[in-house]
């Protein structure tokens, strides 16, 4: 938790609501953590989710990332 690594958390088991909390006494708004733990700018996921999000066909890329 120290570290800030959001994705571990969530690995871990971690709540996105209690991580909600974590950025907010970061002083980081939602849409900027999880650009960051997308890898993306803050415009380009406002971007995507203002397009309707990541595509589900996608997801079992982000799993391989996370898993090697």
């Amino acid at each position: 938790m120290l570290a800030r690594d959001y994705n571990r958390m969530l690995a871990l088991g971690g709540n996105v609501y209690f991580l909600a909390k974590i950025f907010s006494s970061d002083g980081q708004s939602f849409q900027q953590a999880a650009a960051g733990m997308t890898g993306m700018t803050q415009e380009d996921y406002a971007a995507m989710m203002l397009a309707g999000g990541r595509s589900p066909e996608n997801d079992h890329l982000l799993e391989q990332k996370q898993h090697g």
